[in-house]
């Protein structure tokens, strides 16, 4: 499913760091993100603009309702983007891989780790920065009453909030999609109990079918996809392994179409929106109840089932990077190679895919090509602020 909205929308401005703008639509005030850009930076902004004389537009991909996309969403609502003569289009999709099928038809994109992997390997796609930390959704889910439950935390080495002990896993039936993020997480928490995959009884299965069958009584723990983590039937549940448990390094990514990148006018644009997004998303880090009506008005475009508990919810699960941040991070260098750690965690999921068979053999080679990485733009909106 693919929707497409061009915004055109943009609420009136008002001056100062943090001034309130009325949205009609919601019947609330909210604060405006602030721009930390420099007072030179926004009159060489205006001069661009007014050089080019018309407004650039960025097509913008994401998955629907991911929560790294919210910056952008809430930029755009607050006319940001018009300021600095963008016009956004968005464009959303129920998969990163699927999102990628339509790599040739977007600009911009904020995808997971599997949209990254397939970005790369099978497109020529540049990996701009990473969004934010992407674990809460990559949890196993069990009865309270169940086995693994009861067995209480404490008992596995990867974690100390894993649920269950070695036999209890070994007794159960684990319900899961198969080659995924899911599957890796599940790999790892087992190594914890000194397990492997081939010890305990797993049902691969589409990830889409995981919850119905497990409500219609098969299985005794679940692998839960997406916004479903957020239904009351399955904050009901015990998350008895949740991704952060497990530390694997799970991020969300910015990338960019290799062609925009080459075109001049769009590089400008995308230079722009990259320091509008991450100026937003510390926006959003440090008023989480003031992003909140945003949230909500995002979930309703897309038709998405909402209340606030959910939205609250959304924007506190994951750790939203900060331009000085992300820039420190992207020069942790990695002992395992010359390249930095996040690229490193990367790695490691591409290699589980390919014992899966997911990938070829030689996927992390080609993920690692320089090509497919540019930290140069975020790099350069840091430097000129420091």
């Amino acid at each position: 499913m693919k929707k497409t909205l061009c915004f055109t929308i943009i609420f009136t401005l008002l001056c100062g760091i943090l001034s309130g703008c009325s949205n009609s639509d919601r019947g609330s005030t909210v604060a405006k993100p602030a721009s930390t850009a420099t007072t030179n930076e926004k009159d060489n902004n205006q001069e661009t603009l007014a050089a080019n004389q018309k407004e650039i537009k960025l097509v913008v991909s994401t998955i629907d309702g991911a929560s790294y996309y919210l910056p952008f969403w809430i930029a755009d609502q607050n006319g940001l983007f018009k300021e600095a003569g963008i016009t956004l289009e968005y464009v959303g999709f129920d998969g990163g891989p699927i999102q990628m099928e339509a790599y040739e038809s977007w600009d911009l994109g904020v995808t997971g780790i599997g949209g990254v992997i397939s970005c790369t390997i099978g497109h020529d796609g540049v990996v701009l920065g990473v969004c934010n930390t992407d674990n809460a959704t990559q949890n196993f889910w069990a009865s309270p009453d169940s086995a693994i439950a009861q067995a209480g935390k404490g008992n596995n080495t990867a974690g100390e909030t894993i649920y269950g002990d070695a036999e209890t896993w070994k007794s159960a039936k684990i319900l899961s999609g198969y080659g995924d993020v899911k599957h890796y997480v599940l790999l790892k928490t087992m190594e914890g109990f000194g397990l492997t995959i081939e010890d305990i009884n797993v049902l691969w299965m589409d990830p889409s079918a995981c919850l119905t069958s497990y409500f219609s009584g098969e299985g005794d723990a679940v692998a839960i996809y997406g916004a479903k983590t957020y239904s009351k039937e399955v904050q009901a549940l015990t998350k008895v392994i949740g991704g952060a448990d497990v530390d694997l390094g799970l991020y969300s990514y910015m990338v960019a179409n290799n062609s925009s990148l080459k075109n001049e006018e769009k590089l400008t644009a995308i230079k722009k929106a990259v320091e509008i997004y991450y100026d937003t998303a510390e926006w959003i880090a440090d008023n989480t109840e003031e992003a909140e009506p945003f949230q909500k008005a995002y979930y309703e475009f897309l038709g998405l089932q909402y209340t606030k508990e959910l939205g609250m919810n959304v924007l506190t699960a994951e750790r939203r990077f900060k331009l000085n941040e992300l820039v420190e991070e992207l020069f942790i260098p990695s002992e395992e190679g010359d390249y930095n750690m996040l690229q490193q965690y990367t790695v490691n999921i591409i290699k589980f895919y390919e014992s899966c068979e997911v990938y070829e053999k030689s996927s992390a080679e080609k993920f690692l090509q320089p090509e497919h990485f540019n930290f140069d733009i975020v790099k350069e909106i840091y430097d000129k602020r420091k």
